[in-house]
């Protein structure tokens, strides 16, 4: 337990930024609620369960990926499903969540639009997604280790469109609270302009590189109100 406690203790003083995953996960904490977790990958389950420790956790990706069986043991449910069945996987969880939490998923998913719209018929009335993605623009940004163009990765499959995830959103009867198309928070935009000399010297992405540049993206919506979607 001590352990775990200091852990939590150096997730908590990573500098936050308003509307960033680790924000939205601590504004949970203490309430209890139940998270879906898409694309759970980089022992997030365990970096969720730290930040929100009353949480009911559930986990969903496609494979156990930078995933460690310490981490996977802090999940209330885990869940593989195949890259074709995903979305379907997702409408097949027996539960409905407070949050749901997709961090760098979309964009490698077989089925994007399907697996957003069953990410948010998981949800409750009320309940609120956290969505981060890379920003369509990174397709012409440089290419470095670790990505920063979006091409980098070659497991990226499709470049999330804003507007058109939105829409998806709105159709699926979301409020979108916040919506930032290369979110640059300031004091990673800060420190990246700091690193920035060696990171283009190195090709490769250091602290802040990301928020320089604007390579990730963020929507935060709520549900409003139910509506089934067939497939």
């Amino acid at each position: 337990m001590k352990a775990v406690n200091t852990v939590r203790e150096k997730l908590q003083r990573i500098p936050r930024t308003r509307y960033g995953k680790q924000t939205f996960l601590l504004s949970l904490d203490g309430k209890k609620a139940k998270v879906l977790d898409v694309g759970c990958g980089n022992n997030s389950p365990m970096r969720t369960k730290m930040l929100c420790r009353d949480c009911y956790y559930v986990g969903v990706d496609v494979g156990d990926y930078n995933q460690s069986m310490d981490s996977i043991e802090f999940a209330d449910e885990y869940h593989v499903f195949s890259p074709d069945g995903f979305a379907e996987g997702i409408d097949a969880l027996t539960s409905d969540y407070d949050a749901v939490i997709s961090a760098h998923n979309i964009e490698h998913c077989n089925k994007p639009e399907e697996t957003v719209r069953a990410m948010c018929r998981r949800l409750k009335k009320g309940g609120r997604i956290h969505m981060s993605f890379p920003n369509s623009d990174s397709v012409n940004f440089p290419s470095r280790k670790g990505t920063l163009n979006f091409y980098d990765d070659p497991t990226h499959i499709y470049v999330p469109d804003m507007d058109a995830t939105i829409r998806i959103l709105e159709d699926e009867g979301m409020m979108i609270v916040k919506a930032i198309k290369g979110y640059k928070p300031l004091y990673y935009r800060f420190m990246g302009g700091v690193t920035e000399h060696q990171s283009k010297k190195r090709k490769q992405i250091m602290r802040g590189t990301w928020a320089y540049w604007g390579f990730e993206s963020i929507i935060i919506a709520e549900k409003l109100k139910s509506k089934t979607v067939q497939y």
